[in-house]
């Protein structure tokens, strides 16, 4: 046979041709003849434009961007180059310089679209040229060789445009081929181990080898992306997979509960409208990208409306940044991004006024709203097909007069509406799982079964119709089963909705607009929460919602708490006291000052936990995914044994016709591929998990992770740290030794800057005896000292004051006396001069004593560990019966890191209950850390739980019983899910013979199967504590 390839040499077969041609050649004249209606786009001006600022040293290759902006990932030959981990990229991605060979002989001279455009193929391989093609080099002033010119012009240009604008599929790796002499490579030798290579996954519009994904691409940005069509457990993990078939893509979360999915992705690699595109392609799920920008630190979005950009352009000064703009008829609106650390809002706001901005309520993702959307198309969709599928039924089942054909017709229409109309998203979605994800799943099993008796019976009215029947049509098989799997869906998507409902409940809480109260406290107007800035004045009538964190500055009420911290009764609220976004202020009207913005207070804090919790996966969660992994295909095997051996039984034990056998094998096999539902032990665990937080947060527990839930009940070891934890964390000043009254302004200077308990006991102590005394002003910033005090540099002079073992005064004799009354020290000193002592006591929390109790009585060593001084812990121990040996003070945080990890080395499970910034890293060495409520916002973030009510022995006493409660849920729905599997196959087979289930109502397995399961989750709402 000869090589007809155009260019190629008439003379010779085609298999010498092959033999004689540089493989890339080759491989690009096959992608010609493949994609030839194509060739026009590959002959387009901007394939031209990229070759040209490919070969002029631009500094852009063909693989960063095309003409449409568009990412294009750099793909080759698999029987060329194999892009490998130990090897450096190919020349097709990496500039070239104008004077860099390409080519031995094929280098620095510009190429014309028109030179190119006419170029041959010639024969020669690039392997077999003589040197003798060179000596006309033009770098040697000579004429260039044609030949390798056209050559090497032709076949580059096909490697770019195929890199850039083909779609192809990945082969199988293939032998490494050299084809550019200059192309960095590991040669393989004989006898060489070969390394496997990866290759990606056919992506979307382009391909990406792993190590670009991994190592190319710009920064690493998050990504929000709704997912409407979630119908059932399963579909998150198709879901998952496909999003894990993109570049660069990693740490998806799929939350089935809100119907969205998170992941991160580098940029340049891969692209959010891609990502939401690649989603809906393979899986039918309808995904969009959440408009919500990438915010971090303390930036915060307005977005404010203009009525026109005519006229002069404000200029924004620093700190904000305009991120987009979009246009209405009559205005503009502007999504305006500032650091809420240099600049204020109404500050931000202000500078569009001229413009007449006004603030616009900000855009968030109303997954609610999409979750309700669901239910209502999916009890649409069930109730029609309950009102096709009745009488289809009746004309099955009811004792009607005679009358097969006319039923029969009728029925044929009737569960021909039902596939058509309900068994339209079952069976799209299983045919992209099957041909695009190659994934055996339960839809489509569901699909198989359907279709099968379907089919059936619509070949057997046929007949019947025609007079040669052969079997009785079963219509309201298909009708009933698809009508019985949609309500599964129905029910498994409202239980989601309710399990879901403390995140609307949240964020109800919270008002949108606040009451903003003049300096002169004589106005009051009505401003967007989104607008207020920290020490405002915010006014709180009665009967409202406290809208943000703050401080009462004038009058005095009482607040309803019990929505966030379980706490029943009423809480007193004088000036001084805290207040709590999202309580219920009772009794009288009252002016707070604001500590913290609606955008950090306690209820955004709590919902973004809330919502990560909802994302969280306990570790058996993986278990149960690898056996739903391997379910569906085992259940087809399983229906396939049945179908055999039904065939056997029917002809060789029953003596039956072919015709009554395969019929009688086919209902048993629908039957095994319908009753069987993985989505049971899908559901169990994130289902049990979202309802066990949402219980938690009513007893004013907050699990941060999915694993604490899992650890707490586990705990053998329980560690605590004493001030603000066992104690009530108000400090006294008890004793009080002054040795210098002029350093009295300088020590209220030093701490005044601090928020820790000591300092501002020691504050308050100093403004309330020296009230005609200031404190002096600083020329430098107070630094403090983790686990031991604070200082300052004041006039040269170093100023110092904290724990005495830190300052060097052990040796002190008043210390040594104040010491003995098991007090508190803090000691200030001048350079090295000791100018004064405060002694301070602190008072168990009411519910200590209890709480050690509780633990005692379960079995759990309490240990306390303190950086207070040793006499100071010892007696706290000893009155809330804590061994003295267990009680060790003077640590500072390093030394309660140790006791914690020597405390895990002795095999026991740590928990760590704090409260400070010194109390950080135990909290994160512990197994479980636990920090309270009204503890540092460092010592929050590091913890596994936070405790929010004020009474621990309560809130220990819900964080076991939840603990335990979960975890007995999550194993007993493991075993019915296993158990009615197991005998749901089994009498849908048939093993019992005479106890059997009809294929017309295995759809009920669905039901059956999840039902118990969602059951048994929201009986953890009824766990009695």
């Amino acid at each position: 046979m000869r090589c007809m390839v155009p260019g190629g040499p008439r003379s010779s077969t085609s298999a010498e041709w092959r033999a004689r041609t540089p493989n890339h050649t080759i491989y690009c004249w096959r992608l010609y003849f493949r994609w030839s209606r194509r060739m026009p786009e590959i002959f387009s001006e901007p394939a031209f434009q990229l070759l040209s600022a490919y070969r002029f040293g631009s500094g852009q290759t063909p693989c960063d961007v095309d003409e449409q902006g568009l990412n294009r990932s750099c793909i080759l030959d698999s029987q060329t180059t194999v892009h490998q981990q130990e090897t450096s990229p190919c020349t097709a991605c990496v500039p070239q310089p104008v004077s860099a060979c390409e080519e031995p002989c094929c280098v620095g001279t510009s190429l014309s679209a028109e030179s190119m455009h006419n170029a041959t193929v010639f024969d020669t391989p690039h392997d077999e040229r003589s040197e003798d093609c060179c000596k006309d080099h033009p770098h040697s002033g000579k004429a260039r060789n044609p030949k390798c010119l056209s050559q090497a012009t032709f076949g580059r240009f096909f490697k770019v445009a195929c890199c850039c604008l083909i779609d192809w599929r990945v082969r199988p790796p293939k032998p490494h081929r050299h084809h550019v002499h200059n192309h960095a490579h590991a040669h393989t030798h004989p006898g060489a181990k070969k390394k496997k290579t990866k290759f990606t996954r056919q992506i979307q519009g382009y391909l990406a080898p792993d190590h670009v994904a991994a190592e190319g691409g710009g920064r690493v940005h998050s990504l929000v992306l709704s997912v409407k069509g979630m119908e059932c457990a399963s579909c998150a993990t198709k879901v998952s997979k496909a999003l894990l078939t993109l570049p660069s893509v990693h740490d998806v979360k799929v939350n089935t509960f809100t119907g969205q999915a998170s992941l991160r992705y580098r940029e340049g690699l891969v692209f959010p409208p891609n990502i939401a595109k690649r989603v809906t392609e393979l899986t039918g799920s309808v995904c969009a990208v959440v408009d919500e920008p990438h915010l971090e630190g303390k930036h915060r979005l307005l977005r404010i409306k203009v009525l026109s950009d005519d006229g002069e352009h404000p200029s924004l000064p620093l700190g904000v940044k305009l991120l987009g703009t979009s246009r209405t008829e009559s205005s503009i609106v502007l999504d305006v991004q500032y650091d809420a650390a240099i600049i204020e809002p109404r500050s931000v706001l202000d500078i569009f006024t001229p413009l007449g901005g006004s603030l616009l309520s900000p855009l968030s993702p109303n997954s609610s709203a999409q979750i309700r959307e669901e239910i209502l198309s999916l009890f649409r969709r069930t109730l029609i097909s309950a009102i096709l599928c009745v009488p289809v039924m009746v004309f099955a089942w009811a004792p009607l007069r005679p009358n097969p054909i006319k039923y029969g017709a009728i029925s044929l229409i009737l569960a021909t509406c039902i596939q058509i109309y309900v068994g339209a998203p079952l069976y799209s979605a299983a045919y992209r799982a099957l041909f695009l994800q190659h994934v055996l799943d339960m839809d489509v099993l569901v699909v198989l079964s359907s279709t099968i008796a379907y089919l059936f019976s619509f070949v057997a009215f046929v007949t019947e119709a025609a007079g040669r029947g052969f079997s009785v049509p079963f219509f309201e098989t298909p009708a009933l089963l698809l009508t019985l799997i949609t309500l599964g869906h129905l029910i498994s998507e409202y239980a989601r909705r309710r399990a879901t409902s403390v995140l609307d409940d949240l964020v109800s809480l919270q008002p949108d607009f606040v009451q903003l109260v003049s300096s002169e406290g004589t106005t009051v107007t009505s401003i967007h929460a989104s607008l207020v800035q920290p020490h405002d004045v915010v006014r709180v009538s009665a009967n409202t919602l406290v809208p943000t964190d703050g401080i009462v500055l004038r009058g005095s009420t009482q607040a309803d708490e019990s929505a966030l911290t379980g706490e029943s009764r009423p809480v007193d609220k004088a000036p001084g006291a805290p207040v709590i976004a999202g309580t219920r202020n009772i009794n009288s009207s009252i002016d707070i000052e604001v500590t913290r913005v609606p955008a950090e207070n306690t209820i955004a804090e709590l919902t973004a936990l809330v919502a990560r919790l909802q994302e969280e996966r306990l570790p058996i969660q993986d278990l149960a995914d690898r056996v739903a992994g391997w379910f569906a295909p085992v259940i087809m095997a399983v229906a396939l044994a049945v179908s055999v051996i039904w065939v056997i039984v029917g002809l060789r034990v029953r003596g039956e016709g072919v015709n009554k056998a395969g019929v009688t094998a086919l209902r048993y096999t629908i039957a095994v591929l319908v009753v069987s539902c993985p989505c049971a032990m899908l559901l169990c665990v994130p289902m049990v998990t979202v309802i066990t937080g949402a219980v938690a947060i009513r007893e004013g527990v907050l699990f941060k992770t999915a694993t604490a839930i899992q650890r707490a009940r586990n705990t053998t070891v329980a560690v605590f740290d004493k001030t603000g934890t066992l104690t009530s964390g108000h400090l006294t000043i008890v004793e009080a030794h002054i040795l210098r009254e002029d350093a009295i302004g300088t020590i209220l200077a030093l701490v005044s800057e601090s928020s820790h308990p000591v300092s501002k006991a020691v504050a308050e102590h100093l403004r309330a005896t020296y009230p005609h005394l200031s404190a002096v002003p600083l020329s430098s910033k107070v630094q403090s000292i983790t686990g031991q005090g604070l200082e300052v540099t004041l006039d040269g002079v170093q100023v110092r004051g904290g724990s005495p073992s830190w300052l060097d005064l052990q040796n002190e004799p008043l210390l040594s006396l104040m010491t003995q009354k098991a007090l508190t020290m803090f000691a200030v000193t001048l350079h090295t001069e000791v100018v004064a002592f405060f002694g301070l006591s602190d008072v168990p929390r009411p519910s200590a004593r209890a709480a050690i109790d509780l633990l005692q009585r379960q079995g759990i060593q309490v240990h306390i560990v303190s950086g207070d001084a040793p006499p100071v812990v010892r007696a706290l121990a000893k009155e809330l019966g804590i061994p003295s040996v267990c009680a060790v003070g003077g640590c500072p945080p390093r030394v309660k890191v140790a006791r914690v990890r020597a405390l895990q080395a002795t095999g026991a499970r740590v928990m760590f209950v704090g409260d400070g910034t010194n109390d950080t890293p135990a909290l994160a060495a512990a197994d479980i850390g636990i920090a309270m409520g009204g503890g540092t916002d460092v010592a929050r973030s590091a913890a596994d739980v936070v405790i929010l009510a004020p009474d621990l022995a309560r809130a220990l006493e819900a964080l076991f019983r939840l603990s335990l409660g979960a975890v007995r849920r999550v194993y007993l729905n493991f075993a019915w899910s296993f158990v009615y599997n197991l005998f749901a196959v089994f009498l849908a087979a048939g093993v019992f013979v005479k106890v059997r289930i009809a294929p017309e109502y295995a759809g009920l397995g669905e039901m059956v199967s999840i039902v118990p399961v969602i059951l048994v989750a929201w009986s953890m709402w009824f766990l009695k504590y």
